[in-house]
């Protein structure tokens, strides 16, 4: 599995993260983590990032497109699966909301989702999710 060229230095942000304290300790109960670009190494970059922390829930947020779904999906699950720290208690949700310039699409949005452990193991939910809004004028 290659890693991410450009990465390692600088910067380590993410999009959300929201913290816990209870009876003097803290954690990070959820954190998310989006990318739009289309060039893998930032969209790796930015997974990662989720991989590292350690916080109870983690989401990320993404457009893969149809063609490339199944492989990136395989991807991530193999990049989890291959962390050499985790935390047996977080868990993945992964939205992908692929973009689609089919005009019969256009006032659909559809969602592939699954969630997955710190280990890697894929949790059942709906492989893809439809809403479907009518458009109006006024």
């Amino acid at each position: 599995m290659s890693k991410t060229k450009n990465h390692g230095e600088g910067e380590y942000l993410v999009d959300v993260c929201w913290w816990k304290q209870q009876n003097g300790k803290y954690w990070i109960e959820l954190a998310l983590e989006s990318e739009w670009i289309d060039t893998e190494d930032e969209i790796d970059g930015d997974f990662f990032k989720l991989i590292d922390l350690k916080a109870i829930r983690k989401i990320w947020v993404c457009s893969y497109g149809p063609r490339i779904y199944l492989r990136r999906k395989k991807y991530l699950i193999d990049s989890v699966r291959s962390a050499r720290f985790t935390f047996p208690g977080e868990k993945y949700l992964i939205l992908n909301l692929p973009e689609s310039m089919r005009q019969s699409e256009k006032n659909r949005l559809t969602i592939h989702t699954f969630w997955m452990d710190a280990k890697g193991q894929v949790f059942d939910l709906p492989d893809e999710i439809v809403v479907n809004s009518a458009m109006t004028t006024v």
